[in-house]
């Protein structure tokens, strides 16, 4: 069996959850299911990687791998990847790619990873974990960590740690109560902005820890500690400023952007669009029920829109939302969801612009439905 890259990366992008590695393969027996990884290797630790299943005899394949470099990481990675049978380890590994260096993309992303958790834990024994993360800017955000039950999703114990700074690692305490599980425990971090809640975040990460009969390999916690460095390159970011904690159906609500375009993006009109969303729990969707777009210029970093909000009135959703996004730069978006309404909202129709033109509900929504990630 042969293992090599197609079109290698000369770099990674820091922080990102699917940056493809594609790979070829060969000589694989006919009919038979094997495992191809690709690992991020610096300074002898695992910064991430991905994994695909394929099979036999000759193709290729593109890998999504994570990357989960943190962010004062100085050096360049090794790129691994082999082969396994289905299930199996790098120990049982049958064919390996030659090693590929790669440099690092340090354009600056929303991330959050892990710099130390124990191997196993138990309820009613206190642990620590210790987690990093990286901002596109300096903005108050909070750092919030929880275990739930992987069926019922019952709360069992996390922390909260409040954040500013574009970089930082912090440590927390998880205090679980010993209560029944009917599943394994699923532990989950991310960064909200600052006052939010879920599922309002801007990225979060999935934290593996199996539960044993006693707490192995205990982290200590690690002095919280925050900073923006000098010299990061830019990023295009939006945040949204001075929302109404309550909607009034009917009249248009005022509502400031906060934006930074990096010089390659204002060589073209870049737009921005405000959108009041609906959110259904049971299918975990969110639709639009107005919005508004404006032009966002260069040589300002301000805009101000005024949403129209619906005045007709209809029952079974569960809440509403705004966000504001840049369609031509995907990701690039900030949300909302601490508003109410006076009124319940309405679903007959859709408002768009500031003209007032009505649109069928799912023909501006189509392009940019909004799915919650499920734990």
């Amino acid at each position: 069996m042969t293992l090599n890259y197609v079109d290698p990366p000369a770099s990674i992008i820091l922080n990102t959850r699917d940056f493809p590695i594609q790979m070829a393969y060969t000589d694989i027996p006919e009919g038979l299911i094997m495992d191809l990884h690709v690992d991020l290797i610096g300074d002898n630790s695992w910064f991430g990687g991905g994994l695909k299943q394929v099979e036999g005899p000759d193709g290729t394949v593109t890998v999504p791998i994570e990357v989960r470099v943190p962010s004062y990481f100085a050096g360049n990675l090794s790129v691994h990847a082999f082969l396994t049978p289905a299930g199996g380890s790098f120990q049982a590994r049958v064919a390996n790619a030659p090693e590929l260096e790669v440099g690092i993309d340090r354009t600056p992303v929303n991330a959050i990873g892990v710099l130390c958790q124990p191997r196993a834990v138990q309820p009613g024994q206190p642990f620590v974990v210790n987690l990093w993360f990286t901002q596109t800017h300096p903005r108050p955000m909070d750092l919030i960590a929880v275990a739930l039950d992987g069926d019922t999703k019952e709360y069992y114990g996390g922390f909260q740690v409040p954040v500013k700074a574009q970089q930082g690692h912090v440590s927390g305490r998880f205090d679980l109560r010993p209560a029944p599980l009917t599943a394994p425990l699923k532990f989950k971090a991310w960064l909200s902005p600052r006052g939010e809640v879920a599922p309002n975040y801007v990225t979060y990460t999935m934290l593996n820890i199996p539960l044993g009969p006693e707490t192995v390999q205990p982290c200590n916690p690690d002095p919280d500690n925050e900073w923006t460095e000098t010299g990061i390159p830019p990023a295009n970011w939006v945040e949204l400023h001075d929302v109404p904690k309550v909607l009034t159906p009917g009249e248009k609500a005022n509502i400031r952007l906060v934006y930074n375009l990096v010089p390659e993006s204002q060589k073209t009109a870049t737009n921005a669009t405000v959108s009041l969303m609906t959110w259904d729990w049971k299918t975990h969707e969110a639709l639009e029920v107005a919005s508004v777009e404006t032009v966002l210029a260069p040589v300002f970093k301000e805009a101000v829109v005024a949403l129209p909000v619906p005045k007709e009135a209809v029952n079974g959703r569960d809440g509403v939302f705004i966000i504001a996004f840049l369609p031509n730069f995907p990701g690039v978006e900030d949300r909302v969801y601490q508003v109410k309404l006076d009124a319940p909202m309405p679903l007959s129709e859709v408002t768009v612009g500031e003209a007032g033109a009505v649109a069928p509900p799912l023909a501006t929504a189509a392009a940019h439905k909004l799915r919650h990630v499920r734990m």
